[in-house]
């Protein structure tokens, strides 16, 4: 497992479609990819733009993305669980903003839009 120090950076501020087309497919082939309880590989949540919108009135430094269990599985056998993340802000003082954690994702693949398209096709 890698671990980063503080400022180390994994990724770069804008890519261009090959950079992700060659990333996803990466992800998708790789044998620690997340899996929802089906079988199936995660492979990405869709947010609703409310959401968004509501964190960036918040005047936010940063946001973070935290992995978690969904909220209707805690407490349930692992087998039974299925992961999501929770979407939260970073104030100017670097605190997670904890009056507005959002967790309403949508799994792909049940919602992918046009994802086979772009990042399965070649």
């Amino acid at each position: 497992m890698s671990t980063f120090q503080k400022d180390e950076r994994i990724f770069d501020a804008k890519i261009d479609k090959s950079t992700a087309v060659s990333m996803v497919q990466e992800y998708l082939s790789h044998p620690n990819r997340l899996t929802l309880g089906d079988g199936q590989t995660l492979k990405a949540l869709v947010v609703d733009s409310d959401d968004i919108s509501a964190l960036v009135d918040l005047d936010a430094k940063a946001y973070m993305v935290l992995f978690s269990v969904s909220d209707k599985d805690v407490g349930k056998e692992p087998s039974e669980q299925r992961f999501t993340t929770i979407l939260a802000a970073i104030d100017q003082d670097d605190k997670i903003v904890t009056t507005e954690l959002r967790n309403k994702f949508k799994p792909c693949p049940s919602d992918c839009h046009n994802y086979s398209e772009v990042f399965e096709a070649e």
